[in-house]
């Protein structure tokens, strides 16, 4: 008598290394349909410190994570230079901040499904 699959499983059977098969119960994922809402739930928050004599500082951070842990985040890793720190849309800060990120980010976030990512930089900019 064959066994029932659960409601939500389905049945994956494979072959090991050492040539045995095996059955497994794997939940179904649903299909998933990119949006550009997926895209856009990314958070974007920079701010930039300026103080004469000291030059300039700018801090980055791009995360799937919610604003108010994006927000904690933010200040735990930049401390004192997250004065300032403002929360831009993916337009405005790919149009001020793609040449202060590394290509690599703007690839992960534009793709068809990006995934849960965290980046962070601080950059010094000093004039003599």
């Amino acid at each position: 008598m064959a066994e029932q699959t659960p409601a939500g499983m389905q049945r994956v059977e494979y072959t090991g290394l050492d040539g045995t098969k095996s059955t497994i119960l794997m939940q179904e994922v649903p299909e998933f349909k990119y949006t550009e809402e997926y895209r856009d739930q990314y958070t974007y928050l920079v701010s930039e410190y300026y103080a004469t004599g000291e030059g300039s500082v700018g801090c980055i951070l791009v995360t799937r994570d919610s604003e108010n842990v994006a927000i904690e985040m933010f200040v735990d890793i930049f401390d004192y230079y997250a004065r300032g720190m403002q929360k831009l849309t993916g337009d405005e800060f790919w149009a001020k901040y793609k040449t202060r990120v590394p290509e690599f980010v703007f690839n992960v976030v534009h793709r068809e499904m990006p995934p849960a990512f965290v980046y962070h930089s601080q950059y010094y900019l000093n004039f003599y």
